[in-house]
């Protein structure tokens, strides 16, 4: 699955081969000319949505309205930004170039579409208001990532803009006017020096950014290969209990959905686990299990998710086909399948982990709100015990909300639910803790 990196990376790639291309080779027509600068400019605008999309719009109007003398913040938003508003060709509407028919296939036309294509999967993990869609919009609104990117994303810009001479001395020895190509490549100075400079402040910061391995949200789902599609049915589940987490949906249905996967999860590990150590796993499920028993007399008014309702079996038989091969046979010797499947398993663990956390949320606030309920007349005697009012509704066959003492009780086996090693055989199968980075094809693959 295409990541920000990926496509980042591909942008670079093309961006540096147009400039090569320039470079190197005059323009064999002047349509040929018209298509670089055409991809050119694209390339521009496609930095300018791109940085915007990527600086704080809560200081766009106060900050980068002051004087360069009196600015206050970080230094390598403040210059990227300052390159892309001294760019004045994206700015004046009036200096139209001309239209080509058919899609342009220049480098730089293919790098404005892998920018653009950045900047939209990055905005597909939050609403047009700005809050979070999905758990990675977390790291997708996170200031350090996204200033990572601006230095990459600068750096690439003064890599272009940097070829402009270049590119005006080809477009004119291609027949165009020089009136025309002073309208249209009137020098950019100032913006390769902002580019420069947000290059340099971002000095000692790494050129990896949180955000690469950030794929598009709520992808469809891949069934040509077996990993692939554990890998994104993970992402959906992942997505729907942290969404659930926020906007329960009243349901304990789902709940019990999700604690069933959390069963499949670490089950699939104690088997996979089971020529080392699976005990860490085993109690993991054997929690689980007792979860789903917990919940299984609970009530709420809210039907199933059809989402986690069709995923989880689809995981289990997934899950259940990824298998360790047996020492010594010719699969044990293949060192990448064997890396891919733990992956795989360990990423479920994870996932499992991390909805355990927002399953909690979940569960409290349905409760708090008394949306879960239970027949009384299931309730053991030490149960009600202490309440008259439960006593009676018990007599009475009523349906109330679910007392204290069940609440707490699936709390703690929520807790309980993490895999935690208790022996030193045990570190022998770590656990994944980040479910997010464990989701990426460089995690899996």
């Amino acid at each position: 699955m295409t990541t920000y990196g990926e496509l980042v990376t591909k942008a670079a790639q093309c961006i540096h081969e147009g400039s090569a291309r320039t470079q190197h080779q005059r323009f064999d027509t002047i349509d040929d000319a018209y298509e670089a600068l055409i991809g050119y400019h694209a390339v521009l605008d496609a930095i300018e949505r791109h940085v915007r999309s990527l600086a704080d719009p809560h200081r766009m109007g106060t900050l980068y309205g002051v004087p360069p003398g009196l600015v206050t913040g970080d230094h390598v938003e403040y210059a990227a930004v300052q390159m892309v508003d001294s760019i004045p060709v994206l700015e004046d509407k009036d200096r139209r170039l001309p239209y080509l028919p058919g899609p342009n296939g220049h480098p730089w036309a293919q790098a404005a579409r892998f920018l653009r294509a950045g900047t939209d999967l990055l905005a597909t993990h939050l609403d047009p208001d700005g809050f979070p869609r999905t758990p990675d919009a977390a790291t997708v609104t996170d200031f350090d990532a996204r200033r990572v990117s601006l230095s990459r994303i600068a750096d690439l810009a003064g890599a272009l803009l940097s070829g402009e001479m270049t590119l005006t001395l080809r477009a004119g020895q291609a027949g165009l006017t020089w009136w025309r190509l002073r309208r249209w490549l009137p020098g950019m100075e100032e913006a390769q020096a902002w580019a420069s400079q947000a290059t340099a402040a971002a000095n000692g910061r790494g050129g990896v950014s949180a955000l690469d391995d950030i794929t598009l949200a709520n992808a469809p789902i891949r069934t040509h290969d077996q990993l692939a599609e554990i890998s994104d049915r993970l992402r959906q589940v992942r997505n729907a209990a942290w969404t659930n987490a926020r906007e329960p949906d009243r349901s304990i249905v789902t709940l019990r959905d999700f604690a069933l996967f959390g069963l499949v999860a670490n089950a699939a590990a104690a088997e996979f686990h089971a020529n080392t150590d699976p005990r860490q796993f085993v109690r993991a499920a054997r929690h689980w299990q007792s979860l789903i028993v917990s919940m299984g007399h609970l009530l709420a008014p809210g039907l199933p998710n059809p989402v986690v309702h069709a995923a989880v079996p689809r995981l289990r038989r997934l899950l259940r086909d990824v298998d360790m091969p047996d020492p010594g046979t010719a699969r044990s010797r293949d060192v990448s399948g064997v890396r891919a499947a733990h992956a795989t398993i360990q990423c479920a663990v994870a996932v499992s982990n991390e909805i355990a956390d927002w399953n909690v949320t979940s569960f409290r606030t349905m409760a708090a709100s008394d949306q879960i309920h239970v027949r009384a007349r299931e309730l053991t005697g030490d149960e009600v015990t202490d309440s008259p009012e439960l006593v009676r509704a018990k007599l009475e066959g009523a349906v109330v909300p679910v007392p204290d003492v069940i609440r707490d009780a699936v709390l703690t086996q929520y807790r309980d639910t993490r895999p935690r090693p208790q022996a030193p055989a045990d570190l022998q199968a770590p656990v994944t803790t980040d479910a997010r980075s464990c989701l990426e094809p460089s995690h899996i693959a």
